[in-house]
């Protein structure tokens, strides 16, 4: 004879997983959504122009996707209008015949930023201060 305890079990334990995993697929997919929502107000505080449809969430029971219909995003335009200045300003400094003292002047200073860049990240590792959630490659080096 099958006691209840050993009917009870089973039964209980299935409606924890019927029940439990939705509920928590929904608080994952509330939580993915709200950084969304985070993410944007953030672009839109550093001047982005950022406009979407209503969030649609997607993807159960093994994934979650969210999808923004009609994304729409736009730049700064005194980010536009002061890239072209520069932009406008050093070809007008280099003239027409000096195009390759301009290109050869980038690479030089592209190849500091890089060199200042890798010292400033040994000097970063050889200190032992924290990085906040970034692993370097193949570190550490001996």
């Amino acid at each position: 004879m099958i006691s209840r305890r050993t009917v009870l079990g089973p039964v209980l334990i299935v409606l924890v997983v019927l029940i439990g995993f939705p509920a928590y697929w929904l608080y994952a997919a509330s939580f993915a959504e709200s950084a969304l929502r985070d993410w944007i107000q953030r672009q839109r505080d550093d001047g982005y122009e950022i406009g979407h449809g209503v969030i649609d969430r997607s993807g159960f029971p093994m994934l979650i996707r969210l999808r923004l219909p009609s994304p729409r995003r736009a730049v700064p335009a005194a980010a536009i209008w002061l890239q072209g200045g520069l932009a406008i300003g050093l070809l007008w400094l280099a003239g027409g015949d000096r195009m390759d003292s301009l290109v050869n002047g980038v690479v030089f200073v592209d190849w500091i930023f890089h060199i200042l860049a890798c010292c400033g990240l040994i000097l970063l590792w050889r200190r032992g201060q924290p990085s906040p959630g970034f692993r370097t490659p193949a570190m550490p080096l001996p």
